[in-house]
């Protein structure tokens, strides 16, 4: 008798699997020791079993840099709501960045710590179109946060003239090491507490705007 077919959340359940699986190679051997063979063996599945789900390599990774960067996406715009003003939007993005890097440490490394293909690798090639919709999806967060910022920077009279993009870009440089160096388990090395020491750093970031704007530290 012929096995009955797997239904949507069975196919669901072991796509997510394999992306899992993928994700902790990708982390533990780097990109290029990413292949569908590890990952098969990895689920106990064989090659042909895996196909069915993911056509190749690049359709899975294509899945890993969409799941990762929709969730990160989803984490900071929803972080705030309407109620909130400039600066407690970017504060609580701020805070929902470093979360997402600690609740997801395998997703983040893959995201920003593992060297990947990027869009200019594959100008010309047959997964060129693919690779510039996944540059799309990551420009998207940095749409996201740019545009908090510049909101901010509009909202204190004088900010205005900083280029939004270039301090958000030296705050996410200032947050990713602090990210980076828990999840390689550093600053627990060093007998220091993370989230201690994010809460000093957006209160040192917000010190900083507050001088740039001519306001007081109480502002």
């Amino acid at each position: 008798m012929p096995r009955a077919a797997r239904s949507s959340e069975e196919v669901e359940a072991v796509k997510e699997g394999i992306v899992q699986s993928a994700m902790e190679i990708l982390v533990e051997e780097g990109f290029d020791n990413l292949t569908m063979e590890k990952v098969g063996t990895r689920m106990n599945m064989t090659a042909a079993n895996l196909y069915k789900y993911f056509v190749n390599k690049m359709d899975l990774f294509r899945e890993i840099h969409k799941r990762t960067f929709d969730l990160l996406y989803a984490k900071l715009s929803r972080s705030y709501g309407p109620q909130d003003g400039p600066l407690e939007r970017v504060v609580k993005m701020i805070e929902g960045y470093v979360r997402f890097g600690m609740e997801y440490p395998n997703y983040y490394e893959a995201m920003f710590n593992v060297p990947t293909p990027k869009y200019t690798d594959f100008i010309g090639t047959q997964f060129e179109e693919v690779a510039l919709e996944e540059r799309r999806n990551a420009m998207k967060l940095l749409d996201l946060v740019v545009g908090a910022v510049e909101e901010l920077v509009a909202s204190r009279p004088r900010l205005r003239g900083i280029d939004a993009k270039t301090l958000a870009l030296r705050y996410w440089c200032t947050l990713h090491g602090l990210v980076s160096l828990h999840i390689n388990r550093f600053i627990e090395a060093v007998g220091a507490d993370t989230e201690r020491l994010a809460t000093k750093m957006i209160e040192e970031m917000l010190r900083q705007m507050h001088e740039n704007a001519g306001e007081g530290a109480e502002a």
